[in-house]
């Protein structure tokens, strides 16, 4: 709450989330971490003198083809059929 009074931020409500709750609520976000975690891996062992600049490279170097596949796969583009992906559709009757 100081935070956004610092920044002047308008709050209507703060609520608390369990902890890694985020995790479960935005699918978009965990795949695209999950990319980004794995890249920064990849450099070995962080240092205090080396993790800001390498975290903030990798995070630069995700390409928006791979963002645009993360959307697609969460259903999050426009005009998509979101059951395109089921294995068995006569089976289930989906509602189109």
């Amino acid at each position: 709450m100081e935070a956004f009074q610092e920044r002047r931020g308008h709050v209507m409500q703060l609520l608390k989330m369990p902890t890694q709750a985020a995790k479960r609520l935005s699918p978009l976000d965990n795949a695209l971490f999950h990319d980004w975690k794995e890249r920064v891996r990849k450099h070995g062992p962080l240092t205090l003198q080396n993790m800001e600049q390498v975290m903030a490279d990798e995070w630069n170097r995700i390409s928006s083809a791979l963002i645009q596949a993360h959307y697609k796969h969460c259903g999050l583009t426009g005009y998509r059929d979101v059951y395109a992906d089921c294995p068995n559709p006569q089976a289930h009757r989906h509602a189109r």
